[in-house]
């Protein structure tokens, strides 16, 4: 596919790297290409130029990208590095011209048949190369000149009724958002937060529906991006699909949970890079940081569950969600023991659960679930054990995570 850079205003710094390995550019007359020095920003915020180790890398790459699509590589080079002038030279036996640095003649193998003609005035010491489209057109750095897309498509005898346009829309700027590293920690910390609930209550509920809009946005973004496909999503399944077989068929924690932590941990990753495995120093810092926001996402929220879990009690919004043993000023109407089952559902319906009361599994516990004490469902969890529907349990503890309760006999 060729490839045609058009410059209707200015194409300075990166902008003028990117028209530079370009097939061909086109540019407005008056409008301006170059200034592609590199800078950084220095410890008291202030741009500095880039030293000699950065530019001398810099200028060899620009060098040989000039050269591959047939442009004169002094002017590339004057571009990026300022102590770069660019003379004309002429060939005393053929008459051709070469613009070229002095470095670049002495280099040459026959260096005594270019005679230095004038120099190029853009390119003087201590600034770098800024060319307008007429003088680049004259200088051989682009091959067309166009005032308009009119005369660009005119140029490139394209029928402008066969044209496609593509344009910056809504759905770019979602994508763009939604990959940004802010927006990735919020949506894995919420999808991750979904998982958690929807395994401490099975069902279809508020835990699944944030864990799946979370993870979808996710993916939707990274495959909109360029950076994901169904390599990522086919193995995160995977993972969710191991997970549950761990958690709902093979009681336990063992072979099948952690293939699934793996399977889902390197989708997240891999999803964040366009690579598979990393080879260049700028994918291993892309792998880098892909791993540090994954690993990041995934302790934090362990630490905040943690956290909150253990403050719940002093926690005002929270304490609601906490089910607490009756106290002195809020004495239980039942006595505690294996035989203080609800006699009838009136009872029942005046006081929670309190410790020792026995209630039936209403939907089987893996480990979390649903039990039903009287006439009410409460959420409830065990301390690994499975245990199936229609069950009675025992009330073991009533603390920050709930009903923890236990099979009886």
């Amino acid at each position: 596919m060729e490839v045609v850079a058009y410059v209707p205003q200015q194409a300075l710094s990166a902008a003028a790297l990117i028209c530079l390995s370009c097939d061909r550019i086109a540019m407005a007359p008056g409008a301006r290409i170059g200034d592609a020095g590199p800078i950084f920003l220095d410890d008291n915020f202030m741009f500095r130029h880039a030293p000699e180790k950065i530019r001398s890398d810099l200028v060899s790459r620009i060098r040989r990208l000039a050269e591959e699509t047939g442009r004169p590589p002094a002017l590339a080079e004057a571009m990026v590095d300022m102590n770069a002038i660019v003379y004309r030279y002429e060939h005393t036996q053929n008459g051709s011209v070469r613009l070229a640095t002095e470095q670049e003649i002495a280099s040459d193998q026959e260096p005594l048949v270019w005679k230095k003609m004038q120099m190029i005035l853009e390119s003087q010491a201590g600034r770098f190369l800024e060319l307008t489209g007429s003088r680049a057109k004259e200088l051989g750095l682009i091959e067309m000149e166009a005032n308009n897309q009119n005369e660009l498509l005119k140029e490139l005898d394209i029928d402008p009724q066969n044209l496609m346009m593509v344009d910056w829309t809504l759905r770019d700027t979602t994508v763009s958002v939604l990959n940004h590293s802010v927006a990735t920690v919020i949506l894995l910390a919420c999808g991750i937060a979904g998982l958690y609930v929807e395994m401490l209550s099975p069902g279809l509920g508020f835990g699944s529906m944030l864990s799946i809009t979370s993870f979808s946005l996710f993916f939707w973004s990274r495959m909109l991006g360029g950076t994901a496909e169904w390599l990522e999503i086919v193995l995160f399944v995977l993972g969710v699909l191991l997970l549950a077989v761990e958690l709902f068929v093979l009681p336990g924690f063992g072979v099948w949970g952690l293939t699934g932590l793996v399977c889902m941990a390197s989708s997240l990753v891999l999803a964040s890079q366009s690579f598979i495995v990393p080879e260049r120093p700028d994918q291993w810092l892309s792998f880098g940081k892909s791993l540090f926001i994954v690993t990041g996402v995934l302790v934090g929220s362990g630490l905040i569950g943690v956290l909150m879990l253990s403050h719940m009690q002093s926690i005002p919004w929270l304490q609601r969600l906490l089910l607490t043993p009756a106290t002195a000023e809020q004495p239980s109407t039942k006595v505690a023991g294996p035989t203080n089952q609800p006699t009838d559902d009136a009872e029942a319906s005046r006081v929670a659960p309190q410790l020792g009361d026995i209630a039936i599994v209403e939907s089987t516990l893996r480990p979390g679930g649903q039990i039903r004490f009287g006439s009410h469902v409460y959420n409830a969890h065990t301390s690994g054990d499975f245990v199936p529907r229609g069950t009675r349990v025992m009330v073991d503890e009533i603390g920050p995570l709930g009903l923890r309760v236990r099979e009886i006999s």
